[in-house]
């Protein structure tokens, strides 16, 4: 007897499961070079790296680059500590006015930015102050931090390199001001950039200031002075400087300070990677109804209880005019949770707005900030 196949009245298949976009990985740091690799680098535009003596191999333990990525490993934590790699591109060289040039950094940026991500940015040059200002132009309209720093007094003096960083509103350029030596600067550089950018931020208050922390492998700037120190403070250009005997870094915020930047960074693209993931893994649509905005917003929530939690923003008071939706409930949501997601009702919406299938969703977040230092008042009764 022939038996019938159960598909007949019983038909299965099986969904495949929608991609989505993987986690923004902010521990990615590029050192662009511009010394000439040995021949196992390859003949890709970058390689990378995960300990300084795979750099070693292939650039000599003598290299400036090396040096680099020595210093950069040996932070306790580093940009391991999020799952960050050291990537490498050698600079290239072209033919102009009858000799060769290397690439400037704004292009070898345009170059890079679409072949592998990465967010933390150095060079193995101090940067003149022309090539200095087109790289912070490009890194300002990217999801990048540039780390690079002066070694002269005039760069931190008003209109100076460091300085034009401020007053141009580059602050996804970091000033760094180190005056003992190219060499020592540029591993100052190096050694502050995987420290700052060592932050997991899926952990509990995991987020950090770079005020006060210590540098493997950099050498104290024995030329800082107090006139010094307080014209990078006014350049808002960071220093590595002795108090009282302990190697420090100190922090200024005349540029925003780097955490601001870099926790900013992370949390845009955070909001960015998620909301994409809530539309694209879906097998069917998100319907354009407030249960369907309703579930962006809760996405754009949990983003903001995340930078809770990592101790990036905390309850506060909302101290500019600027709010939305009703502000009574703006305020509240702000004092005690520290953020606030609200989208206009899809009733509001306008004709172009419903056709083109998009909706409107705003967040307002309260940085924590962070204690630099402290004045002490001392009342004495004898």
């Amino acid at each position: 007897m022939a038996n019938l196949s159960i598909s007949n009245v019983i038909n299965i298949q099986v969904s495949a499961t929608p991609s989505g976009l993987g986690e923004f990985n902010t521990g990615n740091l590029a050192i662009f070079t511009h010394e000439t690799p040995g021949a196992d680098f390859g003949s890709d535009p970058y390689k990378v790296y995960l300990t300084a003596s795979e750099v070693a191999k292939d650039f000599g333990s003598n290299a400036i680059t090396t040096k680099m990525a020595n210093a950069v490993f040996a932070q306790s934590p580093n940009i391991l500590s999020p799952g960050g790699s050291l990537k490498i591109f050698p600079l290239l060289t072209e033919q102009g006015d009858n000799q060769d040039e290397l690439e400037t950094i704004a292009a070898a940026l345009a170059r890079t930015s679409s072949i592998t991500p990465y967010v933390g940015v150095l060079t193995t040059n101090i940067l003149s102050q022309t090539e200095l200002l087109a790289a912070a132009a490009v890194l300002q309209a990217d999801y990048k931090v540039g780390f690079f720093p002066g070694i002269a007094a005039a760069d931190i003096e008003v209109g100076g390199k460091l300085d034009l960083l401020r007053s141009g509103g580059f602050n996804r350029t970091r000033g760094l001001y180190y005056g003992l030596s190219s060499e020592g600067a540029l591993i100052f550089a190096a050694a502050y950039a995987s420290r700052g950018m060592s932050v997991n931020y899926s952990g509990s208050n995991t987020t950090l200031t770079m005020n006060l922390k210590d540098l493997a492998t950099v050498p104290v700037d024995t030329t800082m002075t107090q006139t010094l120190k307080g014209k990078a403070e006014a350049a808002g250009a960071d220093i590595y400087a002795s108090i009282e005997g302990l190697s420090k870094v100190l922090s200024f915020g005349a540029n925003k300070y780097f955490d601001q930047v870099f926790n900013l960074i992370w949390f845009c693209k955070k909001l960015e990677v998620d909301c994409f993931n809530y539309l694209a893994m879906s097998s069917t649509k998100v319907p354009q109804t407030e249960a369907g905005v309703d579930g962006l917003a809760n996405v754009c929530r949990k983003a903001c209880a995340q930078a809770v939690l990592n101790a990036y923003a905390a309850p506060g008071e909302w101290t500019i005019s600027d709010t939305f939706g009703d502000p009574e409930t703006f305020k509240q949501n702000i004092t005690e949770q520290g953020y606030y997601v609200w989208y206009p009702p899809l009733k509001n919406q306008s004709a172009t707005e419903r056709a083109s299938r998009k909706v409107s969703c705003q967040v307002a977040l309260k940085e924590s900030g962070g204690i630099h230092g402290a004045s002490v008042l001392v009342y004495i009764n004898a």
